[in-house]
């Protein structure tokens, strides 16, 4: 054999070896074996969370109320219907005269109620046995945004022949700017309260990472109503309301 011969056959399994090394190289960086930073992609590394602290803030603000709400109305008995329907029209519509005529405006009267009632007597069975009479009611529910007004509105419905008056309820038309400024309040709570119990445990405040809020309306106080002699309204005290608001404060601490 001459010596080309033998450099040839010595030639190819070198090269046959050297092809295998690279398929294995390239095998094993396609898998992330190898390699590093492909290894540690999409592994949680231990204690990246952010600790937190999560408190509630409360805020109020306390406003005078600037509207009456009522309910005013009518309940007439009669031995037939169409009498009882007759009555009630007439009384109620003497009413609401008195109720505009206070300078209440039609838009801010509405009725509530309308309901017709057959009075029936039984025997012992429990059996009807014959009608003893027909109730109407006719119910409005009234705003009244002139507080002053509401004690004398009162007597004048009275005389003009209502029988059936519902409790008051005081309210604020617009609690808009009582509700920011409650808002604010209710922030300032939460960083507060925060606050301290983050230095409690050694740490300090970080950013906000979540914030909510919660129902805000104002808190109705019912006036006290007092039946008055002769001369004069009846007397009424509106008295205060409060606008609430609650929010969640999530903050990470450092």
């Amino acid at each position: 054999m001459s010596m080309k011969d033998r450099g040839l056959r010595a030639g190819r399994p070198l090269r046959v070896i050297g092809l295998g090394a690279l398929l294995l190289a390239a095998i094993l960086a396609g898998t992330g074996r190898g390699t590093g930073a492909v290894a540690q992609e999409g592994t949680p590394v231990p204690g990246t969370s952010p600790s937190v602290v999560t408190v509630l803030g409360h805020g109020a603000t306390k406003v005078e109320p600037d509207i009456a709400i009522t309910t005013i109305g009518v309940l007439v008995t009669k031995p037939t219907l169409a009498e009882a329907q007759s009555e009630a029209t007439t009384q109620m519509t003497a009413v609401i005269e008195a109720i505009t005529k206070a300078g209440v405006a039609e838009d801010d009267i509405q009725t509530s109620s309308y309901s017709v009632n057959v009075m029936t007597n039984y025997d012992n069975t429990g059996t009807p046995t014959d009608v003893l009479g027909y109730q109407v009611s006719n119910l409005v529910t009234v705003m009244v945004r002139d507080l002053d007004k509401v004690g004398s509105l009162l007597e004048d419905v009275v005389a003009a022949g209502a029988n059936t008056i519902y409790g008051i309820t005081f309210g604020i038309e617009d609690p808009s700017q009582a509700a920011s400024e409650a808002r604010a309040a209710a922030v300032a709570d939460a960083k507060q309260r925060a606050t301290e119990l983050a230095q409690a445990a050694g740490l300090s405040l970080g950013r906000v990472l979540a914030i909510s809020e919660g129902v805000s309306q104002p808190v109705p106080y019912a006036g006290d109503l007092f039946a008055s002699g002769k001369g004069g309204g009846a007397p009424i005290q509106s008295g205060s309301m409060e606008v609430t608001v609650e929010v969640q404060v999530t903050y990470e601490l450092v």
